[in-house]
């Protein structure tokens, strides 16, 4: 089975992609429309990986696991929308019948021991109560100063159990389901900046779809829908500072692969053999997916941007460049 990454910034349409794969006979999705985000999100696998690794510190580590702890219950409950703030929830411990088991199990597994210690963190968390009987020799008994600190494996163990994980979540059968698909596609399940590393868990074999827009339809889409503020400057600056960010050694991987979203749409018949020539599937299979319904998205900043801002955005430096293995845009809008 192939398993397939789809990764896009915000507004990119990476949505296009995954439908027409997840909606042909041979894809498969394992979250029903869900994005996977407890790999990427603040305090997730990836965070917990480096606190682990790279960035060891034990008070930080300790924390670390807490903090992977809540996100993983939190992103494992369904959103409650009836109430002031609304809390998010993808609803992980329904889609995925082992998500409850599993995660108990990889913190046990990820745990060497615990031990009860206050490091500056919490220090930082003391009530006058908890200050003043730490000082008189006893302990704090705030709701947020957890008494038992986790103390992490050493990182090859780390490693092991997070591959065990996934493995556990997704490419083992549950209650005698067998998956009976070419293509296992996971929607937004890493990092668009660094997709291999942010992957890795996964398992050496898969492949991964990096997809880019127009960056006046990407500031216009978001501008809209009052997902940002500041003006046409300050978003060349910010795309520009993400493109910075770029890992291109893991860009020019072989795994990977570049599609722009209006290529995608506009060249759908080029643009989709692309994709299916490159994960060797079937081009003739038939999708719902139909490219009519995106070719709205195509060029609405002319009607929300002036001249000047549509000048300053196209200015802006676009993503590396991917060799021979990009989609790029052929039609300008």
């Amino acid at each position: 089975m192939n398993k397939v990454f789809i990764m896009g910034p915000a507004n990119t349409g990476s949505g296009a992609i995954v439908e027409y794969l997840c909606s042909r006979s041979d894809g498969y999705d394992p979250l029903k429309g869900q994005e996977f985000r407890l790999i990427q999100e603040r305090d997730g696998l990836s965070s917990l990986h480096r606190s682990l690794t790279t960035e060891f510190h034990c008070d930080d580590a300790m924390y670390a696991l807490i903090a992977f702890e809540n996100l993983a219950k939190r992103l494992g409950k369904n959103s409650r929308k009836f109430r002031i703030p609304p809390r998010l929830g993808y609803g992980f411990s329904k889609r995925i019948p082992s998500y409850d088991k599993a995660i108990s199990q990889f913190l046990k597994d990820i745990t060497l021991s615990t031990i009860g210690i206050f490091p500056l963190q919490d220090l930082l968390r003391f009530s006058t109560i908890d200050w003043i009987r730490v000082k008189c020799g006893g302990f704090p008994r705030s709701a947020n100063i957890i008494r038992q600190k986790p103390i992490p494996v050493p990182p090859d163990e780390f490693m092991k159990h997070a591959k065990k994980l996934i493995s556990s979540l997704f490419f083992e059968t549950h209650e005698g389901e067998k998956i009976k698909k070419d293509l296992m596609i996971f929607d937004q399940c890493g990092s668009f900046f660094s997709p291999i590393s942010s992957t890795q868990y996964f398992g050496e074999s898969r492949k991964i779809i990096l997809v880019t827009r127009d960056p006046c339809d990407v500031f216009a889409s978001q501008r809209r829908k009052s997902n940002i503020s500041g003006s046409a400057e300050d978003f060349a600056r910010y795309q520009a500072g993400l493109a910075a960010h770029v890992v291109k050694s893991e860009w020019r991987d072989e795994r990977v692969l570049r599609v722009a979203f209006e290529d995608f749409v506009l060249n759908h018949d080029q643009g989709r053999k692309k994709i299916c020539d490159y994960l060797e599937i079937d081009s003739t299979i038939a999708s719902s997916y139909d490219p009519r319904d995106s070719i709205k998205s195509i060029g609405r900043y002319k009607e929300l941007l002036s001249s000047d801002e549509i000048a300053t955005l196209r200015s802006t430096p676009q993503w590396p460049k991917n060799a021979d293995r990009d989609i790029t845009v052929a039609n300008k809008t």
